[in-house]
């Protein structure tokens, strides 16, 4: 099964864009992306089955808003992205 390239777009501006697309029939995947000299070990759930958005990202532990991750402070990242609908801010 392949890795879909739309996944971790090109670098944005200041960042990484998380933009997932994929069949909705893979429920989670998983993908290793380097970023100006960092490596993003980036792990995504897709729990109802959507195409695409994203509903949650944390990077190291820490929930981020929207999807652009920051530049690298450290030589690796733990991204955990959770596919859905973009959820209203509480």
């Amino acid at each position: 099964m392949g890795v879909p390239p739309a996944s971790a777009r090109p670098p944005d501006g200041g960042g990484l864009r998380i933009d997932p697309a994929v069949d909705p029939a893979w429920r989670s995947f998983a993908l290793h992306r380097r970023f100006r000299g960092a490596t993003y070990h980036i792990s995504f759930e897709n729990p109802d089955g959507v195409e695409s958005g994203v509903s949650r990202i944390t990077l190291d532990g820490t929930q981020i808003d929207g999807t652009l991750l920051p530049l690298p402070t450290a030589a690796e990242h733990t991204v955990k992205v959770i596919m859905g609908e973009q959820r209203a801010e509480e």
